[in-house]
C-alpha cells in the first residue's frame, strides 16, 4: 500500500513521539522486563513491533538483496529512524493501526 507524504509525516511524528518518551526515561510495557540504555530499549520495543532497523552498514552492504529480494522493502513503510541511525521497516498492519487509532501504544 503506497502512502501520501502526509500520512508518512504522520507515522513518522508517532514514532518520533515515542522515542521521546522512551529517552525520557518511561518504558513501554512491552519492555517493562529489560533494563538498559533507552537506545537499546527503543530496539526492543521496535522489534517487539515486527519493525525493522536497517542501519547504513546494512544498505551498503545489501541494497541490492533488499531490492531484488527483500519483501519488506516493498511492503513496509520507511521513516527515519528517531534515534538518529539508520531507517525503520514498519510492517503495513501497524502503520494501518498506528494512523486509525493515532499513535502507537
Amino acid at each position: 500500500m503506497r502512502y501520501p507524504h502526509s500520512k508518512v509525516n504522520e507515522l513518522q511524528g508517532f514514532f518520533k513521539e515515542r522515542y521521546s518518551v522512551i529517552r525520557a526515561g518511561c518504558k513501554p510495557s512491552s519492555a517493562d522486563e529489560f533494563h538498559g540504555d533507552p537506545d537499546e530499549i527503543w530496539t526492543v520495543f521496535l522489534n517487539r513491533l515486527d519493525c525493522l532497523i536497517v542501519d547504513e552498514d546494512d544498505l551498503v552492504e545489501s541494497f541490492p538483496d533488499m531490492v531484488n529480494f527483500g519483501a519488506a522493502v516493498k511492503t513496509h513503510v520507511c521513516l527515519n529512524n528517531p534515534s538518529g541511525f539508520g531507517f525503520l521497516l514498519v510492517p503495513p498492519e501497524l502503520a494501518e493501526k498506528a494512523l486509525v487509532m493515532g499513535g502507537l501504544a
